[in-house]
């Protein structure tokens, strides 16, 4: 589990810090959901074990769902009309979730 505590204390300093963590002046919502994709696809690699499918059929689980869409691109599409720092909030919420709730992800 020390991996999963890892990630969740990265997930807050997003919250609390983003420009520490992505270093641009504006960073909206697509900008966020690249770097979390590219992150989220960087551990599955370390693990061998392809994370964002199984945070996309969790948070299908979780709205009750289904969609042919990435979880990430789902997000936008299912809060539709939320401002940009309402996707952001939500974006990084869900993805610090998936991980509180499934603190064993990374085993078979």
């Amino acid at each position: 589990m020390e991996i999963t505590d890892k990630i969740v204390e990265w997930i807050k300093i997003l919250k609390t810090k983003p420009k520490m963590v992505i270093a641009t002046s504006n960073i909206d919502y697509l900008i966020l959901r690249i770097y979390i994709e590219g992150y989220i696809d960087g551990v599955s690699l370390i693990v061998n074990r392809n994370i964002g499918k199984d945070i996309t059929f969790w948070f299908q689980e979780k709205i009750d769902q289904r969609s042919s869409n990435y979880w990430t691109a789902h997000i936008a599409f299912y809060y539709q009309g939320k401002t940009e720092d309402e996707l952001k909030a939500i974006l990084l919420d869900t993805t610090e979730m998936f991980f509180l709730e499934n603190p064993d992800w990374y085993k078979e």
